[in-house]
C-alpha cells in the first residue's frame, strides 16, 4: 500500500484512486481540496469541460476537427509530431487551469515568460485524452 498526497484537482485525482482502489492505498494527504464546489467553482468547471471538448450534457466528447482547416492541430504544432499534446485545446486548458488556480499576486510576481513555462510544461507532460479522463472522473456529469 502506498501514500498518496495531493492538493486542489490533484486531491480530486487521489480520492477518485482511492475510491477506485482502496486495497492499495493506505493514507490519503489532501490540502485546498473543498468538500463542496461554490457557483463560480462550477462556472470554471463547466468552461474546463468545453475546453477539452466534453458535451456537459452528456459527456460525449467532441473530436475538435476543424472542418475548414481540415486539420485536428493549432499552428504552433509540428506537422511532423500529429499528436494531441499540440492542439489549441490542450493550450487553451493549461492557460486556464494555471490562471483559475494561482493568485493574481503570485502570477504577476512570476510574470509571463514564467507562466509560459508552465503552460508549456503541462503541454509537454499531458495528452488531452489524459487530462479529459481525469476531469470526467473526478468530477464526472
Amino acid at each position: 500500500k502506498i501514500d498518496v498526497a495531493g492538493f486542489s484537482f490533484g486531491g480530486r485525482v487521489a480520492m477518485a484512486a482511492a475510491s477506485l482502489q482502496p486495497n492499495r492505498i493506505r493514507r490519503l494527504y489532501l490540502t485546498g481540496v473543498s468538500a463542496e464546489r461554490d457557483p463560480l467553482a462550477n462556472v470554471i468547471l463547466a468552461s474546463w469541460k468545453e475546453i477539452l471538448g466534453v458535451n456537459t450534457y452528456n459527456s460525449e466528447v467532441s473530436d475538435g476537427y476543424d472542418k475548414e482547416k481540415e486539420s485536428y492541430y493549432d499552428e504552433e504544432c509540428d506537422p511532423e509530431v500529429h499528436t494531441s499534446r499540440c492542439t489549441a485545446r490542450l493550450r487553451s486548458f493549461a492557460w486556464s487551469i494555471i490562471l483559475q488556480t494561482y493568485s493574481e499576486i503570485f502570477l504577476a510576481k512570476s510574470g509571463p515568460n514564467r507562466v509560459q513555462t508552465w503552460v508549456d510544461g503541462v503541454c509537454r507532460y499531458n495528452t488531452e485524452e489524459g487530462l479529459r479522463a481525469l476531469l470526467m472522473q473526478t468530477h464526472g456529469h
